[in-house]
């Protein structure tokens, strides 16, 4: 099959069309396939060729994640100052200092590259390459996390925020100081809750450990998710027993598949847990 080959906005929309159709079929034969992958491969080589994105601009990154969290003006008080510095940073007349930076980043969830317009970029850059620096372990739930059995610890109660974060970085070693993108948990559009990053960050590091001390056969390989194989996937929901199957068939696919409950303050819309 000759390579595709897109050089026009014309072959650019058959494209898009072509990918649709495929879409649609139920089962695709493995020339169609090959086709549908080269298609949606070429597609993305395009769009970032002749429609490039941009980086994200700071205060629309802001306005973004209070629409997702379902918050208003006043909800950003804590991080940024008063309704006055508020309302000033959202019409783009003041810049974020760095300590407002920190506390959206790690109150949010909002990534420190969309930040970076508006204040020291070389804080920002000190603050990405110094993860381990900005573990706090006065604010990760450390004594839940012993409850559950994620950390093996002596007594709590006379631990320092420095012995807090030496026993995190020992028990999940490079992960712990890792800049790991933050985690989107499904919500409802009624939360006005904002989750504590630090829980949020508790529960990933311990996700990841689970998935580092889990051995598959299977090497994972990207080409393996065709549309087929996520139409396969899509098909166990239907079965009793689907997310048990849906974790053996990831598995053969080298994709960990791990199922954790939550920590408090994560507010995740957590349904039912299969062991």
């Amino acid at each position: 099959m000759p390579a595709i080959k897109i050089q026009s906005n014309d072959q650019y929309q058959k494209a898009l069309a072509k990918i649709d159709a495929y879409m649609d079929m139920d089962n695709l034969s493995a020339a169609q396939e090959q086709q549908y992958e080269q298609l949606v491969a070429e597609v993305e080589r395009y769009e970032e060729s002749e429609f490039p994105i941009e980086p994200p601009n700071p205060v629309e990154a802001i306005i973004f994640r209070m629409e997702q969290n379902g918050l208003r003006q006043k909800d950003l008080i804590p991080f940024i100052g008063s309704k006055s510095k508020v309302s000033e940073v959202l019409n783009g007349k003041r810049s974020l200092s760095k300590e407002m930076m920190i506390k959206l980043h790690e109150s949010l969830g909002i990534p420190l590259d969309s930040l970076m317009g508006l204040g020291n970029s070389g804080i920002l850059q000190e603050q990405k390459t110094g993860a381990a620096m900005m573990l706090d372990g006065s604010r990760f739930p450390f004594s839940e996390m012993v409850k559950k059995g994620w950390i093996s610890a002596p007594e709590t109660k006379n631990l320092t925020p420095d012995d807090i974060r030496n026993i995190i970085q020992n028990t999940f070693g490079n992960i712990a100081s890792s800049s790991m993108q933050p985690v989107m948990p499904k919500r409802t559009s009624t939360l006005k809750r904002v989750p504590d990053n630090y829980a949020l960050k508790a529960w990933q590091l311990m996700v990841l450990k689970k998935a580092a001390e889990e051995t598959l056969k299977a090497t994972f390989d990207a080409n393996w998710i065709t549309h087929e194989f996520r139409a396969e996937l899509a098909k166990l929901s239907y079965l009793d027993q689907g997310p048990l199957l849906a974790k053996e068939f990831l598995n053969k696919s080298g994709i960990h598949l791990i199922i954790l409950e939550h920590l408090n303050k994560t507010y995740f819309s957590l349904v039912k847990l299969w062991k």
